[in-house]
């Protein structure tokens, strides 16, 4: 028995046809995943290590008339927390020395936590990121700020400050 060759190229067309239907509506929003890590089979990155979506990002205001700004991106990271720190407006070639300290940025307290320094460039901005081993619910707890240091000393005089607020969930 021969099937005309009509008949045989219309099924994949109809099956073609019904799987690009526009019936199923159904659409994936990636907004807000570029921080996310998508598991699969094969993954072998520990699930309690990547970043998280939970977080916020504090701006950094100049102290003491010293013209450094920035901003820093706390991330969730299972039970630590990724700070992401940029500031600018410093000296070209500066290397800022920046903590978690208890307290308020007018009234700074002891250090939780050093952070990686910042080296400047010659643009006069720099960036760090630090992991750290404090959950993120610890570090926006609203007793909390971040604060970068003149170069040198031990810590010297902040140059930069923010405060982070309590994170609600």
């Amino acid at each position: 028995m021969t099937r005309p060759l009509s008949k045989i190229l219309i099924l994949p067309l109809v099956l073609l046809s019904t799987a690009c239907s526009g019936d199923d509506d159904r659409t994936v929003d990636m907004v807000g995943m570029s921080d996310t890590t998508m598991m699969g089979p094969g993954t072998t990155q520990d699930r309690a290590m990547t970043p998280q979506t939970m977080g916020s990002t504090i701006a950094l205001q100049a102290v003491g008339g010293s013209g450094i700004t920035g901003e820093t991106t706390l991330t969730e990271s299972g039970q630590r927390t990724q700070i992401m720190v940029r500031l600018m407006g410093s000296q070209p070639d500066a290397t800022h020395q920046g903590h978690i300290h208890q307290g308020t940025c007018a009234n700074l307290g002891s250090i939780v936590v050093p952070l990686d320094p910042i080296n400047v460039d010659a643009q006069s901005m720099g960036t760090s990121t630090t992991t750290v081993d404090v959950p993120i619910h610890t570090v926006a707890n609203g007793q909390h700020l971040i604060a970068y240091h003149v170069t040198g000393g031990s810590p010297g005089a902040p140059v930069a400050c923010g405060e982070v607020p309590a994170h609600t969930m």
